[in-house]
C-alpha cells in the first residue's frame, strides 16, 4: 500500500512486512541523469525523477519525519552536485568554442 501526505513534499510511504519503506522523490533536468545512480532515476509520465528510499522497522510520525527530512536533503545534495557537474561540462564546452 502506498500513501503520500500534501505536508510533507514529495513523499511517498510504502507498507509492507517488515515494517514501512519512506520514498521522497525530485524532478530531475535530463542532463542531470547521467551524474546520478541509475538505480535512482525513473521515468514518470512528464519528468525524470530521481528517487530515494528507505526500510524502516518502527512505524511512527518521528521516525517517518525524520527519515524523510534525512532522505530529502541527500536527494537534493545529490541533485544539486549532478547539476553542478552538468553545468561544469556546458561552460567547458563553451571554453572549447570559443578558442
Amino acid at each position: 500500500m502506498f500513501f503520500t501526505n500534501n505536508s510533507l513534499p514529495n513523499f511517498h510511504l510504502e507498507i509492507n512486512a517488515y515494517g514501512a519503506k519512506v520514498w521522497v522523490s525530485l524532478n530531475i533536468e535530463p542532463k542531470m541523469k547521467k551524474h546520478l545512480s541509475p538505480n535512482n532515476v525513473f521515468k514518470s509520465n512528464k519528468m525524470l525523477v530521481y528517487a530515494l528510499r528507505k526500510q524502516i522497522r518502527e512505524v511512527n510520525a518521528i521516525n517517518i519525519k525524520k527519515v524523510h527530512e534525512e532522505l530529502l536533503n541527500r536527494a537534493m545534495i545529490n541533485c544539486r552536485t549532478a547539476k553542478q557537474k552538468a553545468l561544469e561540462r556546458e561552460i567547458g564546452l563553451l571554453k572549447e568554442k570559443s578558442f
